[in-house]
């Protein structure tokens, strides 16, 4: 098991309301609750957060039975939608803003218990209470499809084979596909291997058993070039191409090799070649990898010079892609990920996620391959070490994290310092910022780990009148600033070292229209202003404007009044 991260409350108090129904989103889960409430928990923060839609207000006995979303990456509003089919064959809609009843229930042969949004999200597939599989667009004005099962067995799991076939599952009754045209196919499990859990995946199915993970494709979703190439009797470039490379493995060295390749010549040849690259490109085993790729090899040699450049280039960079799947694929990583999926999800989505199963070995081979810089490959193993190596004292650790980022990293170090300050090790988190070349990274972290004397002077060194005023405005709000109120000594005693500071903050005080005699007017108080000699006044004043009327600017560009600049930096200030 592993560490619990966070606990949310949704309900005030336990047993005044219960989670009637609920379904995953991309960043969380929706519930409905017997009150009515309709909440979106998301979940992909530190700390979850709560989205409350529109309550469902329902009759005496009606009763949500089923729920869907729509991502509101679909939507034309872009906004979330909820679907929520009911008890009395009734579907609503609902946005943040809005109910709207889609006034379907003579159309639909019982209630739906369970609902599918395609990976598209282009339809939705519904599972009745009268055994019906129903597909409809997502507006429920389209019937694509209607298929009886003969079952009124509400099914375990309800989803998507890629974007066209509909998979269902019931307890030991195994897997029911069904392809657009209403051809159906039953995958049998054994019973020692429930229970089944179907996960859809935009070209694929899978299959989480009590000890088998399988990825299923149907007809439908099979690429092409796989199906050119391998369906019997076919007499495509690439199956031709296929059978005279086999022929001439069975027979080498009794024939010549330019014998066997029939009628493919020039363009025929060509598009054999590619056939088989997509084709590998596409193909889930190693060992049909290789076939395919031996045999685009093999139809290579015909080729002229000037006729090659182009799928020569594309054969190496599948042979790379494919290494790279492979790799993934192994069960020691187990990120078993189809071509399709590799290409939505992309180079660096990939990455972190190997990164966060700490394969960060296989990450940096990826950012080479994909030609990434692996900065943040290192930066993610240094935060990483630094949480879990509580045993060994803050200079070895230190200096065994600069040895291995010496030569391939020079920013990001306030990552390791954060993670460092995270683990209650003040004095290794330190000595990390230090080491941040950007002055502007080091100033608010500081800030949060309460080094307020090290962020003023980093401040200052800099001579930056904005980043002083930031760091100035972040400590006096933190003493006690509040409507006009007066802070406490400590800010006083903090900003007296700092002449260039305590200058631009009074003429930022000015510039808000604040008293600031009536503010220093207390004993102690004034004394970062008395600091702040005739002599130097006149030498800090350019900066000191210049800085001030950038902050007005900036105040005005983003849409906050000069009454308070200060306004749009409050939340850094909380965090």
């Amino acid at each position: 098991m592993g560490d619990r991260l966070s606990d949310l409350k949704l309900f005030e108090q336990a047993f005044t309301d219960i989670v009637m129904c609920g379904t995953p989103t991309e960043s969380g889960c929706l519930c409905y609750t017997r009150t009515g409430r309709l909440i979106h928990i998301l979940c992909d923060e530190e700390t979850p957060s709560l989205i409350e839609f529109p309550s469902l207000s329902l009759a005496s006995g009606n009763s949500v039975t089923s729920l869907c979303c729509i991502e509101s990456r679909f939507t034309d509003s872009g906004d979330m939608l909820v679907l929520a089919a009911c008890w009395d064959q009734s579907v609503f809609v609902i946005s943040p803003s809005d109910i709207i009843d889609l006034e379907v229930n003579t159309c639909i042969y019982g209630r739906i218990v369970r609902m599918a949004p395609s990976p598209s999200q282009h339809y939705i597939a519904c599972f009745t209470s009268e055994g019906w599989i129903i597909v409809l667009s997502t507006s429920f004005d389209k019937k694509i499809l209607e298929f009886n099962t003969h079952t009124e067995d509400r099914p375990a799991n309800f989803c998507w084979c890629g974007e066209d076939s509909i998979a269902a599952s019931w307890k030991n009754r195994g897997i029911l596909l069904l392809s657009p045209f209403c051809d159906f196919l039953r995958l049998d499990y054994d019973v020692s291997l429930e229970p089944l859990f179907l996960v859809q995946e935009i070209d694929a199915l899978r299959v989480y058993s009590r000890f088998h993970h399988d990825l299923i494709r149907a007809v439908s979703t099979v690429p092409p070039s796989i199906y050119n190439v391998y369906m019997p009797g076919s007499q495509t470039p690439g199956a031709v191409l296929r059978s005279a490379f086999a022929r001439y493995t069975q027979r080498a060295g009794e024939r010549d090799m330019c014998e066997g390749i029939g009628d493919l010549h020039s363009e025929s040849l060509s598009e054999a070649v590619q056939e088989c690259v997509d084709a590998a490109r596409e193909e889930l085993s190693s060992l049909l990898q290789e076939e395919l790729l031996r045999s685009a090899s093999y139809g290579k040699r015909y080729w002229d010079a000037h006729e090659k450049s182009g799928l020569f280039l594309d054969f190496q960079k599948t042979a790379g892609f494919l290494r790279v799947l492979n790799a993934l694929r192994t069960a020691d990583v187990g990120l078993y990920l189809t071509a399709g999926e590799f290409e939505v999800l992309q180079d660096r989505c990939v990455i972190s996620r190997l990164c966060a199963r700490r394969r960060y070995y296989l990450s940096v081979q990826l950012c080479a391959f994909s030609k990434i810089p692996h900065d943040f490959v290192l930066i993610e193993w240094a935060c990483e070490k630094v949480r879990r190596s509580a045993a060994l004292p803050d200079g070895e650790l230190f200096e065994l994290v600069k040895q291995r980022l010496a030569a391939g990293v020079s920013s990001g170090f306030g990552q390791i310092a954060w993670a460092a300050h995270q683990s209650d090790r003040r004095d290794l988190a330190c000595r990390f910022l230090a080491m941040e070349r950007r002055v502007q990274d080091r100033v608010p972290l500081y800030l949060m780990m309460e080094q307020e004397a090290t962020a003023l002077k980093e401040a200052s060194d800099a001579h930056d009148a904005d980043l002083m005023l930031f760091a100035a405005l972040q400590i006096w709000i933190r003493c006690g600033w509040k409507n006009g109120a007066i802070p406490n000594d400590r800010f006083a005693s903090l900003i007296t070292g700092f002449p260039e500071i305590g200058d631009i903050l009074e003429e930022y005080l000015e510039i808000r229209g604040d008293d600031v005699e009536s503010l220093l007017r207390a004993e102690g108080r004034s004394a970062w202003r008395d600091c702040v000699t005739e002599q130097n006044r006149s030498s800090l004043r350019t900066s000191r404007v210049s800085g001030v009327s950038r902050w007005k600017r900036r105040g005005s560009a983003i849409g906050v009044s000069e009454a308070d600049p200060i306004g749009a930096h409050r939340g850094s200030v909380s965090a």
